[in-house]
């Protein structure tokens, strides 16, 4: 938790800049305040196995911030399904303040986290979950998602099809894969059009939105 709160919020401001993110002071304090809770309940929930802020800022919340950019104002509610330490789903909406978000988590301890990060940024449009995806149904959506994503999860496109009949039209899919996993995505998906973001600064991963012709 120390090496986190030695980042100051300018700090976060130039790695993200790296990634070709703008970051407002506000949102970089949000930022830094996430990192402090991450790093301290990192010791009971095992929510990452990165431990470096700046890591932590490239490789999970540059993403996230980055995906975010890619849907319109109009998206949403977001359903981000294993939702985790909230990547992406929490980080999008800190990012995308417009874009309400569902996080969906089944385990206990990183749901309260994922609670604790909400309590503590104020996040009223956010939503958490303890839940497994199987057991929604889409009378339990009050507006129901048109947006379904996921980070680090497997069989993707087994939970697509789960997640399917929950959403509302125009539906769309925003995932976080390796080059294979695209394939085998674009594989099962023809019906959808695709877009693919590689990251400059991961260009290991590619950020992939989807959505209904």
């Amino acid at each position: 938790m120390n090496t986190a709160l030695s980042v100051t919020a300018p700090e976060i401001q130039a790695v993200l800049r790296e990634c070709a993110l703008n970051a407002s002071a506000g949102l970089a304090e949000a930022v830094r305040t996430y990192l402090a809770l991450l790093l301290k309940w990192n010791q009971r929930a095992n929510l990452t196995g990165l431990d470096r802020p700046a890591a932590l800022l490239k490789t999970l919340f540059a993403e996230s911030f980055y995906a975010a950019t890619l849907l319109e104002p109009t998206d949403g509610p977001v359903l981000d399904v294993g939702s985790g330490a909230g990547f992406p789903g929490m980080a999008m909406h800190l990012y995308r303040p417009e874009l309400p978000m569902i996080l969906l988590e089944p385990r206990k301890k990183r749901a309260a986290f994922l609670a604790a990060v909400r309590r503590e940024l104020g996040l009223s449009a956010v939503t958490v979950w303890s839940r497994r995806l199987e057991e929604c149904r889409p009378a339990d959506f009050g507006d129901r998602p048109n947006v379904i994503t996921m980070r680090a999860l497997g069989g993707a496109a087994g939970l697509i099809r789960q997640a399917w009949p929950l959403l509302a039209r125009p539906r769309k899919i925003l995932l976080f894969l390796s080059g294979r996993q695209v394939a085998e995505i674009l594989k099962e998906w023809p019906e959808l059009t695709w877009r693919s973001s590689p990251t400059s600064w991961n260009p290991d991963h590619v950020v992939l939105l989807g959505h209904e012709r």
